[in-house]
């Protein structure tokens, strides 16, 4: 029993890393994205106000 406990564990820590690694990915995929719109922005912004 022992070793099946070790054994979910360590599945459960793998799938943790994994998720962790997607969901880093996500957020600067999503951080780019919104950097990229909001330069859009300002620039389309600041070419009304001129």
């Amino acid at each position: 029993m022992k070793k099946q406990n070790l054994a979910s564990e360590k599945l459960i820590e793998k799938f943790d890393n994994q998720l962790r690694d997607i969901l880093a990915a996500e957020l600067r995929s999503v951080r780019y994205a919104k950097t990229k719109i909001m330069n859009h922005l300002g620039i389309h912004k600041h070419a009304h106000a001129v």
